[in-house]
């Protein structure tokens, strides 16, 4: 097990070393990389504006998702980070060694918060404690057994074998936080990133943060940066072509046309990301009509009608990472209709699919608030099922608790960052585990339950790919689920204009050191 964490780290750095030098060697590209170095420490006077279309009303990082919106604004940080390609890399931390149930977290030696103190053991284990009290999502945290070992180095031992534990360290609300010194962690936590809050709207959502003088990572580029709260994709497409705000993302796809229509004044990345659109399908349904819902729907459709803010999903995670290689069935309506006719389905007079004298009607339920589309979709799935011959009727709620805690569906859309710290295992419980947060389906699939409980403690990366692959495969040929789209991120910046983690797939990753705006 030793030697097989240390072969991820290794591999972790170097691929950190391919991907900091471009895919080149160090020695062809010393005098480029000394050049570039050399600007990005440059100081400049420059304020960058920035709009997101959601807004914190708390900045503590430990509560609730508050810690996501904070790391976008640049000012907390964590002890690891996912990478653009998935995998996990150091940040606060210098490393992470696994031995039996115990984890040894080494710091680096340079950490400082903003005030200049420096980040101990101990004050990371204090962070530890306070989002096991304040973060339920993070409860589990309460059952580690937390030592100092020395000023820079802490262990971790948990009740059993808890292979992804810097995977989860990554998560922005396991920032760290100078507790010692914060006297408002809800308007002005004391963090160790870039930038340190300057001031705070809780009732807008409106922040502007400033450089942080005492950054461990060295200079900071910007002198600071106002982020203002526009919920209206118009509002921020017209602030944009104003020049009122330098870049923003989540860019609506008739926006991404203008955009790209103006090449000389705008810069639009597209960057396929971690956010899932997927729909689940109860059990209650008979196979034949659950194996024709997944051929009929046509996610190519989806993705059209979405005009490119989604890529069409083959599975719950990326194609390009080694767990996300699985296979699904072409849309195949001839087919759909051939399962439910052997099933003893036929096609009654009002022109729909009828059994036993009692028609099939299939409830949609989806849900309004933050929904991603997902009304669309329920909109698009009606029509494609009517266009085959089954009648369905779309149930819009406010919240899709309002079904998931009942399993009250027949088909229920849902929307959530599938991977969202590069490793299968949080989506797949969550869902499958039985007793999970969306275990409202009613399976009973003994091998998937077997193979989770191997996939949470298994340390070898490829063997960890590989049972995810198995698991979300049993969830197709079951007819499960359906994975519709994967969002894609589309930031727009002005020319000239970068360093807002735009080409990582995760929306929490924003402001860094070398963040820049021309300045004028």
């Amino acid at each position: 097990m030793k030697r097989t964490i240390a072969a991820m780290i290794i591999s972790t750095l170097f691929s950190l070393t391919l991907a900091a030098c471009g895919g080149t060697s160090q020695n062809s590209s010393n005098s480029a990389s000394d050049t570039s170095n050399a600007e990005l420490s440059h100081k400049t006077n420059a304020i960058m504006e920035i709009a997101q279309s959601t807004g914190n009303t708390n900045l503590d990082p430990h509560k609730e998702y508050f810690g996501w919106n904070d790391c976008t604004y640049g000012f907390n940080e964590t002890l690891f980070k996912i990478a653009d390609d998935f995998s996990v890399q150091p940040w606060l931390a210098e490393k992470a060694e696994l031995k039996d149930t115990t984890w040894t977290i080494t710091l680096k030696d340079n950490i400082t918060f903003s005030d200049g103190d420096k980040v101990t053991a101990d004050m990371v284990i204090q962070n530890l404690k306070r989002i096991a009290e304040v973060n339920s999502r993070f409860s589990a945290m309460a059952d580690w057994e937390l030592t100092a070992i020395d000023d820079k180095t802490l262990s971790i031992t948990t009740p059993k074998i808890y292979v992804t534990m810097t995977n989860d360290l990554a998560d922005p609300s396991v920032s760290i936080v100078d507790l010692d010194h914060t006297e408002d962690i809800e308007n002005a936590p004391i963090c160790t990133g870039p930038f340190v809050v300057d001031s705070f709207n809780a009732s807008s959502g409106d922040i502007s943060v400033k450089r942080n003088e005492n950054y461990w990572g060295g200079d900071v580029v910007l002198a600071g940066a106002n982020i203002l709260h526009i919920s209206d994709d118009e509002s921020r497409l017209m602030a944009m072509q104003n020049g009122e705000i330098d870049l923003y993302p989540n860019v609506s796809s008739s926006a991404s046309e203008i955009f790209e229509a103006n090449p000389d004044l705008y810069h639009l990345v597209i960057t396929p990301g971690a956010r899932l659109q997927y729909y689940m399908i109860n059990s209650r349904l008979p196979e034949s009509v659950r194996n024709a819902i997944n051929l009929i729907v046509d996610k190519n459709e989806m993705s059209t009608f979405l005009a490119g803010a989604t890529t069409p999903a083959v599975g719950p995670f990326s194609v390009n990472v080694p767990y996300g290689k699985v296979t699904v069935p072409e849309t195949d309506v001839a087919a759909a209709k051939a399962a439910l006719e052997a099933d003893g389905y036929s096609i009654g007079s009002d022109g729909f699919y009828q059994k036993n004298g009692e028609k099939l009607v299939i409830n949609l339920s989806t849900y309004s608030r933050g929904s991603r589309f997902l009304d669309s979709l329920a909109v698009i799935m009606n029509r494609e099922l009517a266009a085959a011959g089954i009648d369905s009727a779309i149930v819009e709620v406010e919240n899709p608790d309002q079904y998931i805690t009942t399993g009250d569906f027949d088909i229920g859309f849902y929307c959530m960052i599938a991977d969202k710290s590069g490793d299968p295992y949080y989506f797949l419980n969550a869902m499958l585990r039985k007793g999970g947060y969306l275990d409202c389906l009613g399976y009973d699939i003994p091998e998937i339950e077997a193979m989770l409980n191997e996939l949470e403690y298994e340390t070898d990366t490829d063997k960890r790919a590989e049972l995810a692959n198995e698991i979300v495969q049993l969830t197709i040929d079951n007819n499960m689920y359906g994975y519709v789209g994967l969002f894609n991120k589309t930031t727009v910046l002005a020319v000239g204009v970068s360093g807002f983690a735009e080409t990582s797939p995760f929306d929490y990753y924003g402001l860094t050191a070398e963040s820049r705006k021309p300045e004028y």
